[in-house]
């Protein structure tokens, strides 16, 4: 086993952890572990979805900002899951060019991978965080920058849900604030979502956190972000009603062992944070 600098890269890399795993007894077991294998291969249809975006839109800007990226890559050490979204150049990953096309590309597809875990009883905590790292998917190994800031962060929230570190939501704002500037009102909250995250044994701090919630009420895409603006009112609180009800009815799936109350409750109330934004669309 030697070092090979083809597997140095620069992109963000997702550490999900799934929770309430040491409590999945015998009975639940099976289905635990062909939910788990099944979200696993989701990771195979969205490079399917994405490949597919690029053959049938080659000349859209979405396809511009796809091609810098290299397919999605994970590894999993039993119940952690780490995903990597590498940028085919070596150049600084800091750099603003770059930096425009992490948030769509990035939460698109956690957003989509995050629900249907809820969808499955899967519940996961996670972090994102951007910078260099060594990937070998061959003998299960990754270390790097990118790696070390995840791990800070990746088990402190207190909550079902995916947060930025500390150095990702600097970048983040920086990004929103020159978007904001440039185009005016935009859609950045169909990707992230400022939030003041409920952490263990410390204070709440405010991060951007990946808007999962917006999956429920049909924001998975662009195309549904759209559809959903078009509708009148009384349409949209009806959206947003059955949004909900699906939503409680996915977060008590599956494992919900003692203790985890207020995992829950944080959960629902960063879910139902972002419903007053939707009716003032």
């Amino acid at each position: 086993m030697t070092y090979d600098k083809a597997n140095e890269k620069q992109g963000v890399i997702a550490i999900l952890d799934a929770l309430g795993t040491q409590s999945v007894d015998k009975e639940m077991r099976e289905q635990y572990i062909n939910d788990m294998d099944d979200l696993l291969n989701r990771i195979k249809h969205f490079k399917e979805d994405i490949n597919r975006h690029k053959k049938n839109y080659p000349t859209s800007d979405t396809t511009q900002k796809l091609e810098q990226f290299e397919d999605i890559q994970f590894l999993r050490f039993q119940d952690t899951i780490v995903l990597c979204w590498s940028w085919k150049t070596k150049d600084d990953p800091d750099n603003l060019n770059d930096f425009r096309t992490l948030p769509e590309i990035l939460s698109l597809r956690l957003k989509n991978f995050f629900v249907l875990g809820l969808e499955k009883g899967i519940k996961f905590r996670g972090v994102v965080s951007k910078g260099e790292y060594y990937l070998d998917t061959e003998n299960n190994r990754i270390l790097g920058q990118a790696v070390y800031d995840a791990a800070k962060w990746y088990e402190k929230a207190k909550w079902m849900g995916i947060i930025t570190t500390p150095r990702l939501s600097l970048d983040l704002s920086d990004f929103q604030d020159k978007r904001t500037n440039e185009q005016g009102k935009n859609n950045f909250g169909l990707y992230f979502q400022k939030y003041k995250i409920p952490l263990k044994n410390s204070p709440s701090l405010s991060l951007w956190a990946v808007a999962w919630p917006m999956n429920y009420f049909g924001w998975s895409n662009h195309d549904g972000e759209r559809k959903f603006q078009k509708q009148p009112i009384i349409k949209k609180n009806e959206i947003i009603k059955s949004g909900k009800e699906k939503f409680m009815k996915d977060i008590i799936k599956g494992v919900n062992p003692s203790g985890s109350e207020e995992i829950h409750i944080n959960t629902i109330e960063f879910f139902d944070s972002l419903i007053p934004k939707l009716k003032n669309e």
